[in-house]
């Protein structure tokens, strides 16, 4: 530029009138560009001032110009020829080419103009068309244009808004589709967990995805340079473990958490205080953020006192709203004051105060946006001055459009609410921001409150075993209106209106995991094993209650008002139910799940369930179709609701199954997988209600598809059992009760006629099930007791009412009294239960599992117990000998009996699962080895099923007896307690087991043997070619059983078999019952032994109690492998005269005493037998019964008795 000026020669301008001329050219071009960027700025909507500083700036001139004219001015071709002649063919081509620099923009760098861009110009302006005269305006014309626009610019330009756009750069205007870009400010890494904390809930999604802009700022130090520092660029960390990796590693993880929906670039800048608020603001204007998160320069610590408070921060912040290209928000975080040690959290309250104009518009947009999170419930408080009425201006008009749509939100979304609040002045806004900010705690008080009330309440009605829902429901009770809430301004104080939608959100979380809960601790296969008892209980159960509702439906309604009608629908409705969680609840708290009676009631009211169910969704379906839907959206709505069940059976729970065979054995399931199935359970919620289902059914049908018992449903139920049942779940119970308001009950007519539905509706669903259980065959007491279950009502019902009242079908008054009912009848059911159940009778029932009554063709279910590996060992020879076959198979069910020692928990382990094995050659290992060689032995004969439990002896039977009823064993084989050596003496003895053994004999739900073990007395010899089977019958019920097992085990070759039949020298029995019973069961033996095989049937006479032994003893000395008696008797048998009174074991009996004396040194092992203990519908024989019993025909006559 420099060398162009020593060009210039101001003096030597000849030609005045052309320079005259040129200078109009140059000045009419460069109003020309000026105006053609002016215009279409201004039409954009640019600012004035910035659209007239922008034209300034595009017709500014400089080294490019002056190079492009030196370049012609060079050239001496044309000098002399241009200088003389002055043609106007020069003149034009001078002038040509000065318009074409002038409206030309290089694009080139500013102290560069390469020869390639010169050599685009047209070929005419290649040549020399520039004088010295034209040379020296145009640089002339450069220096004024240059000058002018900078002092213009300078002059213009406001530069403490160099960051203000007039672009919409906000929440506000960003489309909820679009990708939120926020810029995250940071100088601790406490404000990056805070800045996380609130990012997490602004709705990340696919469709709304968020990129995260963290800017690390850090305070230059010394005379170290500026820097900005990108850190998505792949650079080696300068210095690990520094602060600044350890925001990238915070910020990454959220990025990692949110995959998909949000991405993170993170920066840091090292600068002087005084320039920082730059690096903040020329980021989000470089990104092209809609929002600047910067931290508060306070801090606080858990008790709320201030920790750290910086001036520089604060200057920061406040030039950063000054100049900010975006929306700004200030982060006063507190999070350490109530939520670090609460854990987290299930819901995030967001509260927005909205008083009018642009930032509050701004506010609410953000607040909307986390909305759209269902983690997130947002309550929006509009304030509003008591005296001034509204001003129709334009800010006004902006207010109520944007409030229009958290109006209807609120009254469809449950996760929103709106309210307004009148205001006098600012002090008492001020009272309601703090009341807003003190929401969290408000709903603490509230949650402490209900739940003392309910456990004192608890504490004080345990001692009447009432159930755990009525001090519940008493407890919202007491705090509602009915009594507390009669004292003024206290339901307005502790349980606000406004306040209510937190505790409905936890509620609802804890009925959709309660229910859950209820289906992991149920066997879905008991309606399978109960049998037509159950289908026919279950059907009748829902058939005769719904027409009955039908039928009374349809008298009731002319009687009642019009709009009182759908009200008494809706109570006929939920009084028709037998909610299969409510039978649940009950037997769990009466401890009856596992008894017979339990399970028949369980399975009973699941057929009952499901057939309810089915039928409401079927009936929903045809009341769509009659209100007009068509049939495509009606069929297509059947499909997803067929399609969903079938996912959660068939797709979910081979899920389950494989997180069982990924946890070895006796351990709980890994915590990563809890978390994911309870992140299911509340996506199954969701789809369940967008499909028009109740929205517990699909956590529910999860809950049965989960496999029930260890490792994975015990560990579901210890992990969320105590957090459901115990904190979530009541709460849904005392929201019921904080509604009742007894004192509110007008119109005592209607009311009386709700009352006779209760107990109408009650009598009919007890007499439903009475009468199928009449004709099944249950005793009368358990079909009453049946009755009282199925009638019981519980938190399913409460769910209901809710609905329907929260629906606005049920009014305060019917609230109330269906409230009150669930009460009654929750109290009446427990309390007649417990008077009528016999808990001693816990697993006896009325379905006969024992082997007199197998049919041969049927598999045999044996239940092995053993203690020690000897236990395995013998009874694998007894199973041995039971005669396997296609035709007869063998469901053996080893059950190693462990101690629990130590503070264990108690544990069931199924082998069969699959699962990895916790270590190698335990005790657990060596039992099923043992019993999977004896089923490789039987292919396709015999099913072995390998358990160990690990519990206290005192509840060890429980074990026994629950395993035993749940596979519907006909046999129980317990080792007896003591063992001998090769040399006869006794080298093992315990009471543990034998307190075992007789709790079992007790509560068996099925025969029992005890087994004697002798085998260790056999001296070396080869392995005898038959096994010898004796069994000593003297007659009655357990004779029959042993009898009934021998002649099982007879049917095979290897089996040699031996009945003596013990008959006293004296009796004279006639017709007795008993008597013909023995006969008919011995008939068979006779016609076998008179033939030749492997059968030998005999009778001896013998005069009391010490022949029998004599005989006994004889026997043993005979070389029997395996003899078998019965424990019981007759009384006053008198083949048992003089010893019974000398028994020293009774849970032998005195025939078993003698065969397991000390004083046998023979190598013969023994069975006690004890039949099933069955409770039966006795009937007195009438004379048609007793032609049977005359004609022969005994089986037709027990079956008769029975």
């Amino acid at each position: 530029m420099t060398y162009c000026g020593l060009k210039l020669n101001l003096l030597l301008v000849f030609d005045v009138g052309y320079m005259r001329t040129l200078w109009y050219v140059i000045w009419v071009e460069v109003l020309g560009k000026f105006a053609s960027i002016l215009v279409p700025a201004v039409v954009y909507r640019v600012p004035l001032r910035d659209a007239v500083a922008l034209s300034f700036i595009m017709i500014a001139q400089g080294i490019v110009e002056i190079a492009a004219y030196h370049n012609d001015f060079d050239k001496q071709a044309l000098l002399q020829q241009s200088l003389i002649s002055k043609k106007p063919l020069a003149i034009c081509l001078q002038v040509t080419n000065i318009v074409f620099f002038k409206s030309f923009r290089f694009s080139a760098p500013y102290y560069v103009l390469s020869n390639d861009t010169l050599s685009l110009l047209p070929l005419p302006l290649k040549a020399q068309t520039i004088d010295r005269d034209t040379f020296t305006a145009l640089i002339e014309s450069v220096l004024g244009i240059a000058t002018m626009s900078y002092v213009v610019v300078r002059f213009i330009h406001d530069y403490s808004r160099r960051y203000t756009g007039y672009q919409k750069r906000n929440i506000l205007h960003t489309a909820y589709n679009s990708d939120l870009r926020v810029v995250v400010c940071a100088h601790r890494q406490d404000d990056a967990l805070a800045a996380i904390k609130l990012l997490e809930i602004s709705s990340p999604a696919t469709g709304s995805p968020i990129a995260v802009y963290a800017l690390n700022l850090v305070e230059l130090v010394g005379r170290t340079s500026p820097l900005l520092i990108n850190h998505g660029l792949g650079q080696k960390a300068s210095v690990i473990g520094s602060r600044s990796q350890q925001m990238i590693d915070v910020f990454h993880s959220f990025e990692q958490h949110q995959s998909g929906f949000a991405s993170v670039q993170v920066f840091t800048t090292m600068s002087l205080q005084k320039f920082m608020h730059h690096d903040i603001c020329s980021l989000p204007f470089d990104k092209l953020a809609s929002l600047i998160i910067l931290p508060f320069h306070r801090k606080w610590n858990q008790q709320g006192k201030v920790v750290f408070d910086s001036n520089i921060l604060r200057n920061v912040n406040r030039q950063v709203l000054e100049m900010a290209p975006c929306s700004v928000a200030i982060h006063v975080d507190r999070w350490k004051v109530h939520y670090e040690s609460s854990g987290t959290r299930l819901q995030f309250h967001v509260g927005v105060l909205f008083l009018g104009g642009d930032d509050d518009r701004e506010a609410l947009a953000y607040g909307k946006r986390m909305a759209k999170s269902l983690g997130v419930h947002l309550t929006v408080v509009r304030l509003v001055a008591v005296d001034v009425t509204a001003e129709n201006h334009w800010d006004t008009v902006l207010d109520i459009e944007t409030l229009k749509d958290i109006k209807i939100q609120s009254s469809t979304q449950k996760n929103i609410a709106y309210r307004e609040e009148k205001v006098k002045d600012g002090p008492e806004s001020a009272l309601i921001a703090n009341a807003m900010e003190e929401a969290f705690g408000l709903i603490m008080l509230q949650l402490a409150a209900i739940f003392l009330v309910a456990q004192s309440l608890h504490l004080l009605l345990r001692r009447f075993h009432l159930p755990r829902i009525v001090p519940e429901i008493l407890a919202g009770i007491i705090l509602g209106p009915t009594f507390l809430g009669q004292i003024p301004y206290f339901t307005d104080t502790f349980f606000p209106e406004e306040g209510e939608v937190f505790i409905q959100s936890l509620s609802k979380i804890g009925f959709v995991f309660f229910m859950f809960l209820i289906g992991v601790k149920m066997d879905p296969s008991i309606a399978s094993k109960t049998g037509k008892k159950a289908w026919t209980i279950g059907v009748f159960s829902v058939v005769l209650p719904v027409l009955f509702g039908l039928g009374m439906s349809s008298v009731l309604d002319p009687m009642v008002i019009v709009y009182r009608r759908p009200a008494l629908r809706s109570v006929i409705g939920v009084q028709t139910l037998t909610p299969f969680a409510v039978v649940a609840c009950l037997l769990i708290d009466l401890k009856i799940m596992n008894s017979e009676l339990g399970r028949l009631a369980l399975a009973s009211a699941l057929i009952s369930d499901l057939l309810s169910t089915i039928v409401s969704t079927l009936l929903s379906i045809v009341r769509l179709g009659f209100a007009g839907w068509t049939s495509a959206l009606l069929l297509k709505s059947l499909l997803f609701t067929v399609a969903f069940i079938v996912i959660i059976v068939f797709v979910m729970r081979p899920a389950l199954l494989w997180i069982i065979r990924q946890t070895p054995e006796g351990k709980p399931v890994n915590g990563g997988y809890i978390v994911v199935i309870a992140a299911t359970v509340m996506m199954l919620a969701i789809v369940s209600d967008n499909l028009g289902l109740q929205y517990q059914l699909g956590p529910f049908i999860l809950g049965l598809s989960v496999p029930d018992g260890p490792p994975l449903g015990s560990t579901l139920v210890e992990r969320l059992d105590s957090l459901t049942t115990g904190l979530l779940a009541p709460l849904l119970l005392a929201q019921c009760g904080l509604k009742v308001n007894l004192w509110a009950v007008y119109d005592k007519s209607f009311m009386f006629l709700i009352w006779i539905v209760f107990v109408v509706s009650a009598v009919l669903k007890a007499v439903a099930t009475l009468i199928p259980a009449y004709l099944c065959n249950v005793p009368n007491k358990d079909a009453f007791a049946l009755s009282v279950i199925m009638n019981a009502q519980g938190i399913v019902e409460m769910s209901s009412y809710l609905n329907n009242f929260v629906g606005q079908t049920i009014d305060n008054e019917i609230f109330a009294v269906a409230i009150m009912s669930v009460l009654v009848m929750a109290i009446v059911s427990t309390v007649l239960e417990r008077l009528i159940y016999d808990y001693s009778k816990l697993y006896r029932g009325y379905q006969k599992r024992n082997i007199v009554h197998l049919p041969y063709n049927a598999e045999l279910r044996i239940l092995a117990c053993a203690h020690r590996q000897d236990d395995a060992m013998a009874a694998l020879k007894v199973l041995e000998a039971s005669n396997p076959s296609k035709e007869s198979p063998v469901g053996a069910y080893a059950l190693n009996l462990v101690e629990l020692l130590g503070r264990a928990s108690p544990l069931l382990i199924n082998h069969d699962l699959g699962q990895r094995a916790s270590y190698g050659g335990t005790r657990s290992q060596q039992m099923i080895d043992i019993f999977r060689y004896y089923e490789s032995q039987h292919p396709g004969s015999v099913n072995v099923h390998v358990f160990s439990s690990i519990s206290l002896p005192r509840f060890m039977h429980h074990d026994v007896c629950s395993l035993a009823l749940d596979k519907l064993a006909s046999m129980i084989i317990l080792p007896f307690h003591k063992k001998w050596n090769y040399q006869g003496q006794v080298v093992f003895h315990s009471t543990v087991i034998r307190a075992v053994n007789l709790q079992v004999l007790d509560l068996a739900p099925c025969s029992v043997g005890i087994l004697i073990d002798r085998r260790k007395l056999r001296r070396t010899s080869p392995a005898p070619s038959l096994y010898h089977v004796a069994v000593i019958f003297l007659g009655g019920d357990d004779d029959r059983e042993s009898l009934a097992y021998a002649k099982r085990m007879a049917k095979s070759s290897g089996v040699h078999l031996t009945v003596i039949r013990m008959v006293a020298l004296e009796d004279s029995v006639g017709g007795e019952w008993e008597f013909m019973l023995d006969s008919e069961s011995l008939k068979e033996l006779r016609l076998q032994s008179s033939q030749p095989g492997n059968v030998v049937y005999r009778e001896e006479k013998v005069r009391d109690g010490p022949d029998t032994a004599m005989r006994v003893h004889a026997m043993v000395d005979h070389g029997f492998d395996l003899i078998l008696a019965g424990r019981r008797h007759r009384e006053n048998l008198p083949q048992l005269s003089g010893i019974t009174e000398w028994i020293e074991l009774p849970e032998l009996g005195p025939i078993g005493d003698i065969l397991s004396s000390a004083d046998i040194d023979k190598p013969v092992s023994a069975i006690v037998v004890q039949q099933q203990l069955v409770q039966v519908l006795r009937v007195r024989l009438s004379g048609r019964h007793a032609t049977d019993i005359q004609a022969g025909n005994l089986r037709k006559a027990h079956r008769l008795q029975t």
